[in-house]
């Protein structure tokens, strides 16, 4: 795998689009963020409601008005002739994704025979009236974005033909792993999220059957249509890095691995790190990952811990290892 070690901006966000946050997984960040930075981390606010216009409406509003990276569903999308590898027009042939350990297929349950085009070269699948719309990721992976109007409970079913030998293993956090061991997975699905259109969190969870997983969201009286939601499926963790001097490297994590658990999960945070340290790890030359220790991997925990949503990752190779609580109370660094 080629990574660009160009500089990148983070993306601008207007204060005036931020929305309060009043989950649990809000509070977590909060918390954890208080502790280390000083108190804000913009990522954690939820989107604003994403209307209820046509699919591609929907979604350019809640990537517009959403802070988290992996509600910005539009962002970070593939090349159109990527895109068209990754995902077929109509639901009779799979979701194919080719990662370095093999093909990867997954089917949309339940969808009807033909998809339909949604402009800008999208597809939506039409299941039990719900509107079901992969979109391919610059990273290789998949983004399946549902869009219900209605419904109570809501039910996706994704089945996945895997390469020999690899199970779908449950993550804390929520999410999956595929492959033999999750300790080297295949990819990974990451861990489920639902909105509604007043940008509240609503309550979903994965359900693996086999080589099925299923998606369930379940809306409440208060909930307002329409509910958009996703699995994120991909193979990556690292999508750049630059080394600024001889001591400093700077580390651009993919949407995948920013998504994989909530902030300030330290135990869900593990597996992820160690598979963004071991990525991170195989692309440097000897000299360089001769600097890559133990201090260094308990800086990237501390992010992933803390700032999933940070733009990039700072690792001093100078800093003598603090562990993880001594990087948490002093900024990661």
């Amino acid at each position: 795998m080629t990574h660009n070690t160009a500089e990148r901006r983070p993306q601008a966000q207007s204060p005036s689009r931020r929305f309060a946050t009043s989950t649990k997984l809000g509070a977590a960040v909060m918390l954890v963020s208080s502790l280390v930075l000083g108190g804000s981390v913009g990522a954690s606010a939820q989107p604003s409601a994403p209307g209820t216009e046509d699919p591609l409406s929907v979604l350019r509003g809640l990537t517009e008005s959403s802070t988290s990276a992996e509600l910005r569903v539009l962002d970070a999308r593939a090349q159109a002739s990527e895109h068209r590898e990754i995902v077929p027009s109509t639901s009779h042939e799979p979701i194919s994704l080719e990662t370095p350990d093999g093909t990867l297929s997954i089917r949309v349950g339940d969808a009807a025979d033909d998809g339909r085009d949604v402009g800008d070269g999208l597809t939506s699948y039409d299941v039990h009236g719900a509107e079901v719309v992969p979109i391919a990721k610059s990273d290789g992976g998949v983004q399946i974005v549902s869009i219900s109007e209605d419904g109570d409970p809501l039910a996706f079913a994704y089945e996945f033909d895997v390469p020999d030998g690899a199970d779908l293993h449950p993550l804390d956090g929520g999410g999956i792993a595929i492959g033999a061991d999750v300790s080297d997975p295949i990819a990974v699905v990451a861990a489920p999220w639902a909105v509604d259109a007043a940008g509240e969190s609503v309550s979903t969870e994965y359900v693996i059957s086999g080589t099925t997983i299923t998606q369930h969201v379940y809306p409440t009286a208060a909930t307002e249509f329409p509910i958009v939601a996703d699995p994120y499926v991909g193979y990556t963790w690292l999508r750049s890095y630059t080394w600024e001097n001889s001591s400093r490297v700077r580390v651009e994590p993919t949407v995948l691995l920013r998504a994989a658990c909530p902030p300030g999960n330290i135990p869900c945070w593990k597996l992820p790190t160690d598979w963004l340290w071991n990525e991170l790890r195989d692309v440097q030359s000897a000299t360089n990952r001769s600097k890559l220790g133990s201090s260094e991997y308990n800086q990237l925990y501390c992010h992933t811990v803390a700032v999933p949503y940070k733009s990039t990752y700072n690792l001093d190779t100078p800093t003598p290892d603090r562990g993880l609580a001594g990087f948490l109370a002093n900024g990661c660094n």
